[in-house]
């Protein structure tokens, strides 16, 4: 038997070195300053996410959120990423990147600027009731 220490990142996940848990750590906070740069829903009853209303966004915050996403993407993976969509959702996804909520957040607004509950209503609002939220 051997004694085997690893480090604990804030989201809880756990790495080989401390160094790995601080860049963890970083990430994770990176993700946050992303997704508050977007409005904010709270569903209790999945009404939301089920396309009962959207959001409206600040087209300057979403721009903002899509840069930030950008370089600190490139910053996780070391990949110059050119754009907020395309190859960044699978590297966020397949490597479990706290800022893939981020990015699944930019996937859920429309090209009017309104963020619904899924990504589904941003491809087709006119299935998702017309009410705004905020």
């Amino acid at each position: 038997m051997k004694t085997v220490t690893k480090f604990q990142s804030e989201d809880g996940k756990l790495h080989d070195t401390e160094q790995q848990a601080l860049s963890a750590d970083y990430f994770v906070e990176m993700a946050e300053k992303i997704e508050q740069l977007l409005p904010q829903h709270k569903d209790d009853n999945l009404s939301f996410a089920n396309g009962h209303g959207y959001l409206e966004c600040d087209p300057s915050q979403i721009e903002l959120a899509k840069k930030s996403l950008i370089l600190i993407a490139s910053q996780e993976f070391k990949v110059d990423f050119k754009s907020a969509d395309g190859i960044i959702g699978r590297y966020l996804c397949d490597r479990n990147s706290p800022l893939y909520s981020a990015y699944m957040k930019l996937k859920c607004i429309d090209n009017l600027n309104r963020m619904w509950g899924q990504p589904y209503f941003a491809n087709n609002p006119n299935q998702g009731e017309q009410i705004k939220l905020n």
